[in-house]
C-alpha cells in the first residue's frame, strides 16, 4: 500500500509521523450468489423405464436428491431427469404418470439478509389439464415449506415462468419442486439461484498488524516547483492479516493521517491531495 501526496508551495520536509486505520468489520455487502443449481454436467442424471415396465436410475454425483415412488415408467421415453437443453442441462418430466419430488440439498443462510430465490418454470405442448400436468416450487425454511411468492405453479399449457420469493428470516433453506406429467410431454425447471446480503460479522478484527515495510521510502526534501508537479512517494506501510484467531476479514476502508507537533505546514492550503490504494 502507497500513500501520495501532491504538494503547492512546500519547502518544508513533511513529518507524518502518525497514522491509524478504521477497519471495516465486514465483507463489502451487497447481493452474493450462496447457491446455484443449473444442472450442467449433469445430463442422464434421474429415472427412466428401461423399455419393460421397470426403470433405471442414476442419481450419483448429484446434491440433491429425488422421490418418484408415485410414478410409473411404461417405456424408456417416460422419464424424470436432467434431460439436454442447448448443450446443457435442464430437469424435466415427462409422462411418469404421477408426482415425483426434487429436493435441493441443505443451504446455509445463516448471516445473510434480504434472501432471494429465483427459478426458471416451463413446459411443452398442448394438453392443458392442471391436475395431470403441472409444476410446483417451495422454499423449505427452517423445516417449513412456503410457496414461492410469484410464479409458484405452472398448470397446463402454460406460458415460460420466472418464479421468486424472498426470506425474510431462517438459518437452514431447501428448496423442493413437486411436477408431473401424465402425457409425452415435459414440464421443466433449471437455473435455480439463491442470493443474499452478507450480515457484518460481530466482534472486531483482532488479529490484523499494521508494520513497517521491509524497505521504507528514503528521507527527502519536496520542493513545489509547478502548480501540477509530479507526485511523490512519502512513506509505505504494509497490512497483514495473520488469520489465526478470530477468523474476520480485514478491510481498510478509512486512513486518518495526524501530523506531528513539529509539523508547521498549512495543510488546509499546501497538501492539494491524498491518495489511498486500497485492496
Amino acid at each position: 500500500m502507497l500513500l501520495y501526496i501532491n504538494q503547492l508551495d512546500m519547502k518544508r520536509y513533511l513529518s507524518l509521523l502518525f497514522f491509524c486505520f478504521c477497519f471495516s468489520l465486514g465483507s463489502l455487502l451487497g447481493q452474493t450468489v450462496i447457491w446455484e443449481e443449473n444442472f450442467d454436467g449433469q445430463v442422464g442424471k434421474g429415472v427412466w423405464g428401461d423399455g419393460a415396465g421397470g426403470e433405471i436410475v442414476d442419481l450419483t454425483g448429484v446434491n440433491w436428491t429425488l422421490d418418484y415412488s408415485n410414478c410409473s415408467f411404461s417405456n424408456d421415453e417416460d422419464f424424470i431427469k436432467v434431460d439436454s437443453y442447448f448443450s446443457k442441462g435442464r430437469f424435466e418430466a415427462r409422462d411418469c404418470d404421477g408426482e415425483a419430488v426434487w429436493e435441493s440439498e441443505d443451504i446455509n443462510i445463516s448471516g445473510f439478509s434480504n434472501v432471494s430465490i429465483t427459478a426458471k418454470l416451463a413446459e411443452t405442448g398442448s394438453s392443458s389439464n392442471p391436475n395431470k400436468k403441472y409444476i410446483r416450487i417451495y422454499s423449505i425454511v427452517d423445516g417449513t415449506e412456503y410457496p414461492f411468492d410469484l410464479n409458484s405453479e405452472g398448470l397446463g399449457n402454460f406460458s415460460s415462468l420466472q418464479a421468486s420469493t424472498t426470506i425474510t428470516s431462517g438459518t437452514s433453506l431447501k428448496i423442493r419442486v413437486r411436477l408431473r406429467s401424465d402425457y409425452a410431454q415435459d414440464v421443466c425447471f433449471d437455473d435455480i439461484k439463491v442470493t443474499g446480503t452478507p450480515g457484518a460479522p460481530s466482534g472486531n478484527d483482532t488479529d490484523s498488524e499494521i508494520a513497517v515495510p521491509d524497505t521504507q521510502v528514503a528521507d527527502q526534501t519536496l520542493v513545489a516547483v509547478t502548480a501540477n508537479q509530479t507526485e511523490s512517494e512519502v512513506f509505505k506501510f504494509k497490512i497483514t492479516d495473520k488469520g489465526t484467531a478470530d477468523t474476520k476479514p480485514t478491510k481498510p476502508t478509512k486512513i486518518i493521517l495526524k501530523k506531528a507537533g513539529q509539523n508547521t505546514l498549512d495543510w488546509a492550503n499546501k497538501i492539494l491531495r491524498l491518495l489511498k490504494n486500497l485492496p
